[in-house]
């Protein structure tokens, strides 16, 4: 495995499911998806779609001499054969950014294409803006791809995404993941425009690119404060949840922070729930969440990548970034991976927290500490294994989907991952999935307990042949 791409590093910060979608149980007076022309354009995930990007030379040499700007460039953009002109082009991201910028034998940047930024109301059929992601960290190609999908047919909303061959100045770029962006299109789609959409986030936990080369010597050191991140209950000052009003990424106002206080409110003392928080569509999330194990975000230490939906004080948890989900996190005392991957294949669905405490993690601490609700939250891991991984699905539509990227892979001049490394880490993806799935299956039939600390080492799913590092992980010293 190349060196850059084993990422023995810090950071910071999934192939298509033709799955049948989860019978979601809509409340009453609860906003349903809106058909888009864009989910069947760019995001039809059947093929390999070609965007091509067409920027001034000169612009393109000072976007490849200085990333970390996220310099906004003026470029005309060709999706499938439909030019649109006068679109914003920029660098995107974090750890996909820094540690890229600084790798000398690496240019392959994620980009943020905004088709409204110099001309008002312009969009692609919809959309208004999507992200381009580089698949850093990722030697399947499919990890944030797979997750979404997974999201979304368990009735939870998630960002589209679809593959595509990027050209720039008809110069081939390779094969990168197209992701809508969590702005306006997506929450017109999800939610019909109604609500604000949030990336809550510390700004401490953010890399520089001057802080490179000591992470990669002396590793990760995490610290600062908190201030809205865990979502917890703080005050009923707005000016104390920067975390959190700092990152919306729709238009809000005074009163949708006093909302979203209000709702955090209730959420501590465990008052009208039901009214305050979406309950059954945050017992999916984290069925979903707690399946792949992404513990680069709230059920890890590090607190960012997730999505906080907020409409007439009523919550949602949503997915973002699952580049290091299925096991590929690896800190602190998820080190034990590394040894046997067994602990985290079968790691109980009721203690999925690594690292932190339930009381720190409040938005998901309710569903564990009420019967009603985990009930919920278990009978969404059996509708997920039952329709999903169990009916031969899972594996039908994942063969499909390598072998409709897999001649790209075979010719991408810029991928992080060799073709070798491709199909190990893929396989080990698919298998990570279906011991995942036995596992869960045995704790909901009460043969395996789903606290990982009351598991004895002879009922667990053995994993112990699992090579995590080949997916593409992230190993924090």
């Amino acid at each position: 495995m190349k060196k850059r791409c084993f990422l023995i590093l810090a950071l910071l910060l999934l192939p298509t499911l033709l799955l049948h979608g989860c019978k979601d149980k809509k409340k009453e007076g609860k906003t349903t998806p809106h058909p888009v022309e864009y989910e069947s354009m760019l995001f039809d995930t059947s093929f390999v779609h070609k965007v091509d990007v067409d920027i001034a030379e000169e612009d393109w040499a000072d976007l490849l001499e200085n990333p970390t700007e996220k310099t906004k460039y003026h470029v005309d953009i060709t999706i499938d054969g439909e030019k649109v002109k006068d679109v914003s082009f920029a660098t995107k991201g974090n750890s996909s950014l820094i540690f890229v910028a600084a790798d000398p034998d690496s240019d392959r940047y994620s980009y943020k294409v905004s088709f409204g930024q110099y001309v008002e109301g312009q969009t692609y059929h919809g959309l208004d803006k999507f992200n381009l992601t580089n698949q850093f960290s990722d030697a399947t190609n499919m990890k944030d791809h797979l997750s979404y999908e997974l999201f979304r047919k368990m009735g939870v909303p998630a960002p589209l995404s679809s593959f595509v061959w990027l050209r720039v100045n008809g110069e081939d770029r390779g094969l990168y993941l197209a992701v809508e962006d969590t702005s306006e299109s997506f929450l017109e789609r999800n939610f019909g425009g109604e609500g604000v959409i949030y990336k809550p986030e510390s700004d401490d936990v953010a890399v520089h690119v001057e802080d490179v080369p000591n992470i990669i010597e002396n590793g990760l050191n995490i610290g600062g404060e908190y201030h809205g991140a865990k979502l917890d209950y703080i005050s009923d000052r707005p000016e104390d949840y920067p975390d959190i009003f700092d990152h919306a990424e729709t238009e809000q106002e005074e009163e949708d922070k006093l909302a979203v206080i209000k709702a955090l409110k209730h959420l501590s003392e465990r008052s009208q729930l039901d009214t305050y928080l979406d309950t059954e569509e945050i017992a999916r999330f984290f069925a979903v969440h707690n399946f792949i194990l992404n513990l680069d975000s709230y059920t890890g230490i590090m607190l960012h990548n997730v999505v906080l939906y907020e409409n007439k004080s009523r919550l949602e948890m949503l997915p973002w970034d699952y580049n290091l989900a299925y096991m590929t996190f690896i800190l602190g005392s998820g080190q034990e991976v590394l040894e046997d991957p067994t602990n985290f294949v079968n790691q109980g669905i009721d203690t999925p927290l690594v690292d932190t405490r339930p009381e720190d993690r409040p938005m998901w601490a309710w569903i564990v500490e009420d019967d009603t609700y985990r009930k919920a939250y278990h009978d969404a891991f059996d509708v997920m294994l039952t329709e999903y991984f169990e009916s031969g699905v899972f594996d039908r539509a994942y063969d499909e989907t390598i072998q409709m990227i897999l001649p790209y892979v075979e010719k991408d001049p810029t991928a992080f991952f060799t073709l070798e490394e491709f199909k190990n880490g893929s396989a080990a993806l698919k298998r990570f999935c279906k011991l995942r799935a036995e596992s869960i299956r045995r704790q909901l039939d009460g043969k395996l307990p789903t606290d990982s600390t009351k598991q004895a080492a002879e009922d667990k799913i053995d994993a112990s042949d699992l090579n995590v590092m080949e997916m593409g992980a992230t190993v924090l010293g």
